[in-house]
């Protein structure tokens, strides 16, 4: 149980550190509600779909490559549908180029935590 609880807090300051590189990059204030609202329908989609697709069972980290794969899997999905919960939420569908920078900015960090975090764990095994 520790190790996902390490993962999915992990994961949490991912989607914040994302919420926070977007507010900074557009001059916006930065402030704890400001990057919770931001953050709030990517990380909700994201808890919502890595639970029943296994990306916080061990399989999903018992090997870089699998976390890989997984990682990649969810995001795929979950940022599909963390877009259309902020579309939702602010009234407008966003431009394409918010679509493929947010993609593949959280890929990138999703990547790099979850990756880093299987070779620790595989390699204190």
């Amino acid at each position: 149980m520790g190790k996902t609880i390490v993962l999915l807090l992990g994961d949490v300051l991912i989607f914040l550190l994302f919420s926070y590189i977007g507010k900074i990059s557009h001059s916006i204030p930065v402030t704890v509600l400001g990057l919770l609202e931001t953050a709030a329908p990517f990380l909700l989609a994201w808890l919502l779909l890595a639970w029943p697709m296994k990306g916080y069972q061990p399989e999903a980290y018992q090997s870089v490559a699998a976390a890989a794969k997984k990682t990649l899997l969810v995001w795929l999905i979950a940022g599909f549908a963390g877009l259309a919960l902020r579309a939702a939420y602010v009234g407008h569908i966003p431009d394409w180029t918010f679509v493929a920078i947010t993609m593949l900015t959280v890929a990138i960090l999703l990547l790099l935590w979850r990756l880093a975090f299987a070779w620790a764990v595989n390699r204190a095994r």
